[in-house]
């Protein structure tokens, strides 16, 4: 696969009080990146507070951000157009204003709407405009639970993934506040929310991340403080999860107090799935069965740096991109679609706090 050309890298700003967010960045990076893909050269970096979620629309012409902590007055999300010959972005003329960070966000495969969380239980559907730039809320709820027993950590409802399924039918958005997996409908006629399912995960899970299985019948979530990866059967006509295996993302070795798993990614093959673990500092490899989707663990593969917030796989899978947050880098990895395993690629590639990546083949 030919590298890409440009990497966008989000990340946090300013520290907390309440943790460590190892925040070095000075808002979205932008980089162009060599033909044999071990050099990134920053062309650009657009200031924003605490980016820390950042997102395509519309063919990869838009990029969506989210301020994703405070104290800085926070819009919420802002659209950058993105110019696919220079790389470049630009704030776009229209904006919404939140008044509150925004934890994370999806487009609709339409392009009509995207959906964004923020950090206390409430969704809201928004209608973008032909430019991709955004439009107007059309709807707003508080999704419904009971808190989960972390009182730390577990103050309230906090979706923290907000995904469409492949079919951009439903959401499918885990709660790490209610240890649930909430399902729901956007109406795309009226722009409104319908509530259409919820599944219970055992309690002081805190429901992270969400992957689909190109089979469209599999889903997979990973929970940060158990460490599980929850293996759904999926009905995608009606938006229904049933639980079918639960397994550790940890290696057997682990012995820390929490491994704080955060990532999950399914390969394109359908063959494999990837699990982040921030605890000790590796990806887990798992091998998915053909008829049942039931994981079977291959390998732990260490992420040649820090907590591994975040990591996603090439279109074609043949590489895995890891953004190591507290060391700054991006390891890259090339993968064997045969067997699953994951193998370093120098050199390490310095990006400041690295907590999500995108990328555009065009240029």
């Amino acid at each position: 696969m030919k590298n890409p050309k440009y990497a966008y890298t989000a990340s946090y700003t300013t520290e907390s009080a309440a943790y460590n967010r190892y925040s070095a960045g000075d808002g979205v990076h932008v980089y162009k990146i060599s033909e044999n893909g071990d050099m990134w050269d920053e062309i650009q970096c657009v200031q924003e507070p605490n980016p820390a979620f950042i997102g395509f629309g519309r063919n990869k012409e838009v990029i969506y951000v989210a301020h994703s902590a405070s104290p800085e007055p926070v819009s919420g999300l802002v659209a950058y157009a993105v110019d696919k010959k220079s790389g470049l972005m630009t704030k776009m003329a229209r904006q919404l204003d939140f008044g509150k960070p925004i934890c994370c966000f999806c487009v609709h495969k339409s392009d009509q709407y995207m959906v964004a969380a923020d950090f206390k239980g409430t969704i809201y559907a928004i209608a973008l405009n032909q430019d991709g730039s955004l439009k107007e809320i059309t709807d707003t709820v508080a999704l419904e639970g009971e808190l989960g027993p972390l009182t730390k950590v577990q103050k309230c409802s906090r979706p923290h993934h907000i995904p469409f399924d492949l079919d951009g039918n439903f959401l499918v958005i885990p709660d790490k506040g209610y240890d649930l997996v909430h399902v729901y409908r956007l109406n795309i006629d009226s722009g409104k929310l319908e509530k259409v399912s919820e599944t219970a995960i055992r309690p002081a899970s805190c429901a992270r991340h969400m992957a689909f299985h190109p089979n469209r019948r599999t889903v997979y979530m990973v929970a940060e403080f158990t460490s599980k990866v929850y293996v759904f059967d999926y009905d995608a006509q009606k938006g229904c999860l049933t639980k079918r295996q639960i397994i550790s993302a940890e290696r057997s070795t682990y012995v820390g107090n929490y491994c704080k798993s955060s990532e999950i990614a399914v390969h394109p093959n359908g063959k494999f799935l990837y699990v982040s673990n921030r605890g000790d500092n590796t990806i887990g490899v798992f091998a998915i069965d053909a008829l049942t989707g039931e994981l079977t663990p291959l390998a732990w593969q260490e992420t040649q740096g820090e907590i591994p917030r975040y990591f996603c796989l090439s279109d074609d899978g043949s590489t895995l991109y890891v953004g190591n947050q507290k060391s700054g880098n991006v390891a890259v990895f090339n993968v064997d679609a045969e067997s699953g395993m994951l193998f370093f690629c120098a050199p390490l590639i310095p990006v400041p706090c690295p907590t999500w990546i995108l990328f555009s083949e065009n240029g």
